[in-house]
């Protein structure tokens, strides 16, 4: 029973993530890979807000930084 309602939430990537990241808000690698799910769907502004909260837990976090500039690019904000 506990497998199936594993998979009931685990099926894709993106729901995988949502669930880690509201279950852990405290982790940001979470938060970046749901932020690179929700991005894979065309979901910029929801992802900008992931990244904000990954680089808020690890200021320093290189893969955080550059996630944020590549959405910010296909965005068209370059700078």
């Amino acid at each position: 029973y506990g497998l199936r309602l594993r998979h009931a939430v685990w099926h894709d990537d993106y729901s995988l993530w949502q669930d880690s990241s509201q279950k852990s808000p405290g982790n940001a690698r979470a938060q970046m890979q749901f932020g690179i799910a929700l991005m894979s769907r065309g979901k910029l502004q929801e992802a900008r807000t992931q990244y904000n909260k990954t680089l808020a837990l690890w200021p320093n976090y290189s893969y955080g930084h550059l996630n944020l500039a590549i959405l910010e690019g296909a965005a068209g904000n370059p700078e």
